[in-house]
């Protein structure tokens, strides 16, 4: 029985890995904004009506700094697409990054049909975190931060 169960667990989790990997180097989609934060991809999987993406963020200042995963949005192309945090779960979360950290962001950017073009993902405001606890956001550091793929480098 047990046997049997663990097959039917691997075939789900097998049909649920479908689409195209690329594996990215920090060097060929790095995006920063000096002092304040480093963005780049370690790979991005195209899944045709969706895609994921293993986003890095770093802190590149010397204070505490805030992000919410509400303020982040993607696209694919001209197409926006709803945003899922493959590790956050639900509800508001904040996402605190210590100075030199680096934060690793499984995200997930879903959107209608299957349309073409570069891969983006934003990242609204970045706060500072003035009061160290982890939580309170102070003023903003950075708006706007993309990340940003041609869709022309993976074919």
């Amino acid at each position: 029985m047990r046997t049997g169960s663990a097959a039917v667990v691997l075939a789900l989790a097998a049909a649920g890995c479908g689409g195209t990997r690329y594996t990215l180097t920090p060097e060929s989609n790095t995006q920063t904004q000096e002092n304040v934060i480093s963005v780049w991809a370690n790979w991005v999987k195209d899944k045709g009506e969706k895609f994921d993406v293993d986003l890095r963020v770093k802190n590149l200042s010397d204070k505490m700094q805030i992000l919410y995963s509400d303020d982040i949005t993607g696209s694919r192309g001209a197409t926006t697409g709803t945003i899922k945090h493959a590790r956050l779960g639900i509800g508001e979360r904040t996402i605190d990054i210590a100075p030199g950290q680096t934060k690793s962001l499984v995200i997930v950017c879903i959107h209608d049909g299957e349309p073409s073009g570069d891969f983006v993902i934003r990242l609204g405001r970045i706060y500072d975190n003035p009061s160290g606890d982890r939580k309170t956001s102070g003023a903003v550091v950075s708006e706007g931060i993309e990340w940003r793929l041609a869709e022309s480098t993976l074919e």
